[in-house]
């Protein structure tokens, strides 16, 4: 374990701070970013009666003492506090420490003035256990992967991501290899947020193209956490400040709009959403799979509309020329009981054009002889959820791309919140969103 003992502001036991003024520490090392949150760096609001020592203070403090906050983390320099602008494959000498992090605890409103604050930075926090991907130098889509940790393995150990289907951000499809033991994935669909694959590894792909055959190296560590919870207090002013007499402050939105920008008198605003406000037990959208020997039938789109359909293997067939049949909800699947091999019913699957419309096959085990199967039903496939949102104008369909995000966030126990996938429509003054499987 290490101990990390950053540089903070405003410096310990600081008086007279300003309200709006957001505590920030500068660790020399690199951290690794998923160990950064509002569950391991928060302030603690110290009431003024408080007669116990900060340690005991703390100890007991309840849940209603922690300042709600956001919290961000940056890469920056070694000499300076400039953004660092390269990557770190875990390949050099100097690796885990060519930048260092900045936390920046922002409070979601100013403080309250003349009063103690502690600000507190956990043992979760670690050192860089999860590196940048490596791209293949042979890669020729133009996309790339960002990784995250905190890195559970207890050895060190290196994935490779592998593009098995060409697509985009949300539509290209992975396995991934991990090097101690040679394990392989199953083939997963890209997603633009981090996606969790094995001990605490997380990615996500960034805009651009994925090719099959393009890779990427990640490098991992164990993680190495703080020995001990760091926290320093200091006070805040008198807090003289105005607050703008404006019904319609906190109203206007970053969204353009049909006829160019909003002027002062006529701001756009939201009018409606759906579901309501605080409508709970939405369900999140899956697509109905079976597995039927060592083959995996999924449909394509988000649907409880298959749900119930059946899938059997019968013999009767020659291997390499497997035959697909469907009659009402029941699928057919003839083969060479016994040879053929799950890659020539994954083929003859996909080709078929009586199933293909509506789902598709895949498998892991390529040459493993497939035998006669019973029945299998399709199940868990849940419709996709539509989130709308209306304005007051019309807005321009082109622009709404990377301006709006959905995210959940565990009610109990409490944890980060994590962005959602989902796809954008616009529709005269309406934005309609449609979320995606998550995972």
């Amino acid at each position: 374990m290490s101990n990390l003992v950053p540089i903070v502001t405003p410096a310990s036991n600081a008086e007279g701070v300003a309200v709006g003024f957001e505590p920030t520490a500068i660790f020399e090392q690199s951290l690794d970013e998923g160990s950064i949150s509002a569950s391991s760096c928060f302030l603690v609001e110290i009431p003024t009666h408080n007669e116990e020592s900060l340690d005991a203070f703390l100890a007991n403090a309840a849940l209603g003492n922690i300042v709600p906050a956001k919290v961000e983390s940056e890469r920056i320099n070694l000499l300076d506090e400039d953004l660092y602008t390269g990557l770190d494959f875990g390949t050099d000498i100097d690796s885990g420490e060519k930048y260092r992090t900045k936390i920046t605890i922002n409070p979601d409103t100013l403080l309250k003035p003349n009063t103690t604050f502690a600000a507190m930075l956990s043992k979760d926090i670690s050192l860089l256990s999860v590196f940048d991907p490596e791209p293949n130098g042979g890669n020729t889509g133009t996309g790339a992967l960002v990784s995250q940790g905190v890195y559970e393995g207890l050895a060190a150990d290196t994935y490779t991501i592998t593009v098995v289907t060409s697509g985009n951000k949300n539509t290209a499809k992975y396995v991934w290899t991990r090097a101690s033991d040679g394990k392989t994935s199953v083939s997963i669909e890209a997603r633009a947020r981090y996606i969790g694959i094995d001990e605490g590894l997380k990615i996500k792909f960034t805009d651009g193209t994925y090719v099959i055959g393009d890779s990427f190296v990640i490098r991992t560590l164990p993680a190495d956490t703080q020995v001990d919870i760091y926290s320093w207090t200091f006070s805040s002013g008198s807090g003289d400040y105005q607050v703008p007499d404006d019904e319609k402050s906190d109203d206007v939105l970053n969204i353009p709009v049909v006829g160019g920008s909003t002027t002062a008198g006529d701001a756009l605003f939201v009018v409606g959403v759906e579901p309501a406000n605080a409508d709970s037990m939405l369900k999140i959208p899956r697509k109905a799979n079976v597995k039927v020997g060592d083959v995996a039938i999924i449909t394509k789109e988000y649907t409880s509309l298959f749900n119930d359909y059946t899938v059997e293997f019968l013999a009767g067939a020659t291997a390499g020329a497997e035959v697909i049949g469907l009659v009402g909800t029941d699928i057919t699947v003839t083969i060479e009981d016994g040879v053929s091999t799950a890659q020539q019913v994954v083929d003859a699957f996909n080709a078929s054009a009586l199933v293909n419309v509506n789902f598709e096959a895949s498998t892991e085990s390529t040459a493993t002889g497939q035998v006669v199967q019973a029945q299998s039903s399709l199940s868990k496939g849940i419709d996709a959820t539509v989130i709308t949102v209306t304005f007051n104008k019309d807005l321009k369909a082109a622009s709404v791309t990377d301006k709006v995000k959905i995210t959940s966030q565990p009610i109990y126990p409490s944890g980060p919140s994590e962005e959602l996938t989902f796809t954008t429509a616009v529709s005269g003054k309406q934005l309609i969103m449609t979320l995606v499987e998550q995972g």
